[in-house]
């Protein structure tokens, strides 16, 4: 158990001893029921995003942004180019800042036997450099999501058939620059855990959520490990719901496995379609990939940083904002 430094959430142990052996450990993380599902019945269609958005406080944009796009699937409505390019900025503004969050907050301290991120020792140099880096990222990731969103969570302008509010070029400006700025900082947090002293393998189908084109997080279709290719629209037919005796939890199998999502499976599958600029950068890293060992995730994350600083830099130089109606 010393190997679990966090978990978010509840977690219980289960030991059984037979004639004074250990003959079973479980160790699960224990989630209630939440109805959500049963709650968003009979709500207004416009009211579903902010009420969905609760599932999560850190990463509530994102399924502000999933549950958009369900209502206008719904509705059979196409958002404007624009609109799309918006929500992909959105979701890098949430990226930047939610897995800058996780990696210096709760995975960077283990590396250097810290309990806590401001252990980390102001007089040291590099533990100097590290803790600025953290706050850095973090805020700029904070800034564009709110220029863009409103806010970096639980999102105002973001709605069903576009946005409510648009930055000036003034304030576009000050995110390329802010974007600009915390690009070392983000190189050298792949370094941190490119070489970071933790590993474990274990083999397991990855899935991902893969834009056509580009290296993204909104639409697209289902791509595995394996190499096979799903409709976005047919998740529900792929995946098999399962109970776990531990959790109240909804969980799902592929073909009665576990599979894995995330940053780690969208770079073992996709990491071709990174930002041009990012490949550039880090060949050795990418070369890594993909990879079965699961401390990977977090250098995935380092990397998607990384992209997605290029990416949001390329959409807010390449086009201009205007207002559109809803």
């Amino acid at each position: 158990m010393d190997e679990i430094t966090k978990v978010e959430g509840s977690a219980s142990i289960s030991v059984k001893v037979v004639d004074d052996k250990v003959t079973s450990v479980q160790f699960a993380i224990n989630e209630y029921k939440r109805f959500f599902t049963e709650a968003m019945k009979g709500k207004p269609i416009m009211a579903i995003p902010a009420h969905l958005a609760r599932i999560c406080g850190t990463c509530s944009n994102a399924h502000i942004m999933a549950a958009i796009e369900s209502c206008e699937d719904a509705l059979g409505l196409i958002p404007s180019p624009q609109t799309d390019i918006l929500r992909a900025l959105t979701m890098h503004g949430l990226i930047v800042r939610d897995h800058a969050l996780h990696l210096y907050l709760f995975s960077l301290p283990d590396i250097y036997g810290k309990d806590a991120f401001l252990e980390l020792d102001e007089n040291i140099p590099e533990e100097h450099q590290i803790l600025h880096d953290g706050f850095d990222i973090k805020a700029a990731g904070n800034f564009l999501a709110t220029l863009i969103a409103g806010r970096s969570v639980h999102a105002q302008y973001p709605t069903i058939g576009g946005f409510l509010q648009f930055p000036s070029k003034a304030e576009v400006d000050e995110a390329v620059h802010k974007l600009e700025a915390i690009r070392p900082a983000a190189l050298r947090l792949i370094t941190i855990f490119k070489n970071q002293p933790f590993h474990f393998d274990r083999k397991t189908n990855y899935q991902a959520l893969i834009p056509d084109g580009n290296f993204g997080y909104i639409k697209g279709t289902i791509r595995t490990s394996r190499g096979e290719v799903f409709p976005e629209k047919e998740y529900r037919n792929l995946l098999e719901h399962v109970v776990l005796p531990y959790s109240q939890a909804s969980a799902y199998a592929y073909k009665g496995e576990s599979y894995m999502v995330g940053s780690l499976a969208r770079l073992n599958i996709a990491k071709d379609k990174l930002h041009p600029k990012t490949k550039e950068s880090i060949p050795e890293v990418l070369a890594m990939f993909p990879s079965t060992d699961i401390y990977h995730n977090n250098l995935a994350q380092a990397v998607e940083i990384l992209h997605s600083i290029d990416e949001a830099i390329e959409l807010l130089t390449t086009h201009e904002i205007k207002p559109e109606p809803v």
